[in-house]
């Protein structure tokens, strides 16, 4: 990877105004969200539908784009996948990742793609998205699942917190012993 993660972008992918302001800012890495930040279930081909019109409009040239696709329990992940493996993208955010056995699986499932679309086996990287308590405690098995794909991790603390039954403090304690766990 030649790119840098220093300051990593969610842009929900359906709308169109977020997505044009996006384009024009410096973040290291936009991360086009398919998940979360994409309802009604409908508008979730209207974002991949516009990410792929602005890859072709060229409004992301030379910006490093990894869409956060839906986890494989959605319905929505082979879809998200296929459609977007394509040149211009340089991997996916992975939500969910619980244990080592779903960033395999995904990793898997992209080797299969890249094979017949006829990219190189490993194009595609994977940043898996850690959000409950049991993803910290399997970190490690996380990471190690594809170690040619995975290329950082990410903390998603309010998930986290919210899976722990937790509050967040002003001193940020809440989540200091999971995110040293993570590094």
């Amino acid at each position: 990877m030649n790119h840098l993660f220093r300051s990593l972008m969610f842009v929900p992918a359906h709308n169109d105004r977020l997505m044009s302001s996006a384009a024009r800012v410096d973040a290291d890495v936009l991360l086009l969200d398919i998940e979360d930040s994409v309802q009604p279930a409908a508008n979730k081909q209207v974002a991949r539908d516009n990410i792929l019109r602005y890859l072709a409009d060229g409004r992301f040239r030379g910006r490093v784009l990894y869409p956060r696709v839906n986890d494989r329990e959605s319905g929505e992940l082979l879809r998200d996948v296929y459609q977007l493996t394509v040149e211009g993208i340089a991997g996916f955010m992975y939500p969910k990742s619980k244990k080592g056995e779903d960033i395999y699986f995904f990793g898997k499932l992209l080797e299969t793609i890249e094979y017949e679309k006829g990219f190189p086996i490993g194009t595609f990287k994977i940043i898996p998205l850690i959000e409950t308590t049991g993803a910290v405690m399997n970190i490690q098995e996380i990471c190690n699942a594809c170690p040619n794909r995975v290329t950082a991790v990410a903390f998603g603390c309010e998930d986290f917190v919210t899976d722990l039954g937790g509050k967040h403090d002003p001193e940020g304690q809440s989540i200091f012993t999971a995110r040293a766990q993570i590094a």
